[in-house]
């Protein structure tokens, strides 16, 4: 096989890189994906309307765009369909945070064969929804739920529509959710672009350009408002799991105002990133009587610091009661030895005793 391999001229065509892959091919990658970075830089330009255009006019202009996020959680997926369990949609500006929000639970029908298994696990271990039954609030039909994504990016019906944006490693599965959306409602699906393109053109545009696009994708995955309960939808929120789509939109939308607000001069809002304050925690107040605090002894825990020398005190009695127990077993033990007419030596070296050379006197 091997020699074979070294005289396939189709094989060996062309160098190969350190990890076997061909060099022209990577480089034709490498230029596709240069290709489509410059496309999707223009297109974004020009919706948020930044060509030829001052630092002021372009501030006053995009911080009243509204840009639209999705997120979809799914059933399964399938060699060639990602099945969507959960929609999540969120409107949002710069001036103004969050303004709209959709939350839909998508019934999941008919699990393909082969596939109850990973849509278990998903249903464990991520999205917390009932993948055999649907919950009570699950929709059925799917131009139901077309529609409604339409007319919420769209409500004034426009000859286009905008489009929907979400981080980079969500877009194969959201592109597959819409366009198995649009399979099934036999509808023309909708475009979903790049978010960390959009924070590059949104930062150079008032002259902060970000210096590469894996800082621009870090500024918009980081993890800091992922367990917060406010991002999530009420059906979420009551099995008080993070993996929400909706969440997904919302902690997208608290990044984006993160890393651009205060270059535009905006105040920052509760719709922009939640406050601690605003955020619905239980808080237990615990007195020092309370039962948890109390130890076996009737101290309270919390005490125990400031009693070092109170319990070096008592320890020090303990011990003494237990050196005089032992004092006494050892003055038992001699009279008994002297009833019997029998001698201990003392040991002068380690091991010097009876049973070591030393004999009983009759």
């Amino acid at each position: 096989m091997a020699r074979s391999y070294k005289n396939d001229s189709v094989s060996r065509a062309g160098k190969l890189a350190s990890d076997g892959t061909n060099i022209e091919a990577n480089a034709r990658e490498m230029e596709e994906l240069e290709n489509y970075q410059n496309w999707m830089k223009q297109q974004i330009r020009s919706y948020v309307n930044s060509d030829c255009i001052s630092k002021t006019e372009f501030k006053e202009i995009a911080s009243r765009k509204m840009f639209y996020f999705m997120s979809f959680n799914i059933l399964c997926q399938t060699e060639n369909d990602y099945i969507p369990i959960e929609l999540g949609l969120v409107e949002y500006s710069i001036r103004h945070g969050i303004h709209r929000e959709l939350q839909m639970l998508i019934h999941p029908g008919r699990i393909p064969t082969g596939y109850t298994g990973q849509a278990k696990r998903l249903s464990e271990e991520v999205h917390c929804i009932d993948i055999f039954q649907g919950e009570e609030e699950s929709i059925k039909d799917v131009r139901e739920i077309y529609q409604a994504i339409k007319t919420f990016i769209n409500p004034h019906d426009a000859d286009e529509y905008p489009p929907i944006f979400c981080i980079e490693e969500d877009m194969e599965r959201n592109n597959g959710c819409l366009q198995w959306l649009a399979n099934q409602a036999n509808i023309e699906t909708f475009e979903m672009w790049n978010a960390k393109y959009l924070l590059l053109e949104l930062r150079a545009g008032v002259d902060a350009a970000l210096p590469s696009l894996v800082i621009a994708n870090d500024l918009i995955t980081k993890t800091s408002f992922n367990y917060n309960s406010l991002a999530r939808c009420e059906f979420h929120d009551e099995k008080d799991c993070h993996n929400c789509a909706l969440a997904y939109c919302k902690r997208l939308c608290y990044l984006m105002s993160d890393a651009v607000c205060s270059l535009y001069d905006i105040t920052l809002t509760a719709k922009h990133i939640p406050t601690r304050s605003s955020e619905k925690k239980d808080y237990v107040v615990t007195t020092f009587n309370d039962a948890s605090f109390i130890d076996k002894s009737g101290r309270t825990r919390l005490d125990q610091p400031q009693s070092y020398y109170q319990n070096k005190v008592e320890n020090a009695a303990s011990n003494s009661v237990l050196k005089a127990s032992q004092k006494t077993a050892a003055s038992c033990v001699s009279k008994q030895m002297a009833r019997l007419n029998l001698e201990m030596p003392t040991a002068t070296v380690p091991g010097h005793g009876i049973g070591r050379g030393q004999r009983r006197k009759n």
